[in-house]
């Protein structure tokens, strides 16, 4: 019969390569705060713990992933959206990947917080500030120099929504169902109950 893992709760990145630097035994980690910019990074560096012998086991990581990819999504705003509205505000296909993404923004915060949660409120007001934006560069409603000055605010927005740290359920092998606020038992990927 296998040993059961020690349970370890991480509060990071930081946290949690510090910890796969100096730890040599099979344990269990569960997330309990993430800053949204860090999310990919810490889901890349769970992902290989676990395939690393002597292998992590991650009771949950269903609210990390989403994180990660509004991170990832941010980061196309940024690095691509942006910048081709910020060439031409008319770009059609630029308008239309800002509006995308933010509904994305607040489609993928319901996934990671309730309704009414600190996260999903920041991730709503991310979200009605581009698709506010979106909305008069598609109608063209407002003059260049707007429309620009705005650009730049949402560069400035996302910059700071990507800083909000991100407080998960601390109870080892419990998930917060986004939806109603209930707690629900969950499955790691091999499918044992947690």
């Amino acid at each position: 019969m296998a040993e059961k893992a020690d349970m370890i709760g991480v509060s990071g990145l930081k946290e949690a390569a510090l910890l796969l630097a100096n730890r040599d035994t099979r344990c269990g980690v569960f997330i309990t705060a993430v800053q949204l910019r860090q999310a990919p990074a810490l889901l890349e560096l769970l992902t290989n713990a676990k395939r690393m012998p002597p292998g992590w086991v991650i009771p949950r990581d269903k609210k990390l992933r989403q994180l990660s990819r509004l991170a990832n999504e941010l980061s196309i705003v940024e690095e691509v959206v942006l910048p081709l509205l910020m060439e031409d505000a008319a770009d059609v296909d630029g308008v239309r990947l800002l509006h995308q993404y933010g509904w994305s923004i607040r489609h993928i915060a319901r996934h990671v917080d309730k309704t009414g949660g600190p996260f999903f409120l920041a991730a709503a007001e991310a979200s009605s500030f581009v698709l506010s934006l979106q909305g008069h560069l598609k109608s063209r409603t407002r003059s260049v120099e707007f429309l620009r000055k705005n650009l730049e605010d949402l560069r400035v927005k996302i910059g700071e929504f990507k800083q909000f740290t991100v407080h998960l359920p601390a109870e080892v092998g419990v998930e917060e169902d986004g939806v109603d606020g209930r707690l629900v038992a969950g499955e790691d990927e091999e499918g044992h109950q947690v």
